[in-house]
């Protein structure tokens, strides 16, 4: 897959500045990032030609992979946000993703799990209003659905009601509790309505303390309050 080869090609490279940026605040571009931005516009509407106005993540990448661009870094972190954090719509990149691409490769904190949550609630609402107004749920809650973290709030449910959810993976030590749910068989359900309504004493609350074969996460989540310390 493409993808995992750019990450792996730019990561030696540029990992340090990837766990400095990820959380805080944002600065405006300055002269040097405005000139970034302009090149990477530059670049899109190049690769742009021809494809109905749209740059798929595929022509993004087969234009910058192992190119020797100066940006390269700047538009693999643009395809990073476009495909896996604010999730553009039918796999294309967002030209209003590249300030914050810019400030991501110059190790600059940036505030994205509030941004990422935001647009969950929105297309969830999208999804309740369509399901109420529509009787085509094919095409306009599918449609609508396509655009959100569909796979978090998958994640959600599964963790909470048994109901719903497949038998999940052992989680090796030092992988994130979602490797639990890679590539598990989804089951079959005929009235998802009839399972959440029913879920009654089976949901589950607090499914992050329950604990995990080789997980040390329930430690971060007592019944009582009390103070911890690094080691433990």
């Amino acid at each position: 897959m493409k993808w995992k080869f750019w990450v792996q090609s730019l990561k030696p490279r540029y990992q340090d500045i990837w766990k400095r940026a990820g959380a805080s605040f944002s600065t405006p571009l300055d002269n040097e990032c405005n000139d970034t931005f302009n090149f990477l516009q530059k670049a899109y509407k190049g690769i742009r030609s021809g494809r109905a106005g749209k740059v798929s993540d595929s022509s993004w990448m087969e234009h910058f992979i192992s190119s020797g661009d100066p940006l390269e870094h700047e538009a693999f972190l643009a395809l990073w946000l476009s495909r896996f954090v604010l999730v553009c719509p039918r796999n294309h990149i967002a030209i209003q993703d590249f300030h914050v691409a810019i400030h991501l490769s110059r190790g600059n904190r940036i505030a994205l799990a509030p941004v990422v949550l935001a647009c969950i609630y929105r297309d969830m609402s999208l999804l309740h209003n369509s399901i109420f107004e529509s009787n085509k749920f094919e095409s306009l809650v599918g449609l609508n659905f396509m655009s959100c973290h569909c796979d978090l709030v998958q994640m959600w449910v599964w963790e909470r009601f048994l109901g719903l959810r497949p038998v999940p993976d052992v989680v090796e030590r030092g992988e994130p509790r979602s490797a639990r749910w890679n590539g598990v068989t989804k089951l079959k359900v005929n009235d998802v309505r009839k399972e959440l309504d029913s879920a009654g004493v089976s949901f589950v609350w607090r499914p992050y303390a329950i604990v995990l074969s080789n997980s040390i996460l329930s430690n971060l989540y007592k019944d009582t309050e009390q103070w911890g310390s690094g080691r433990d």
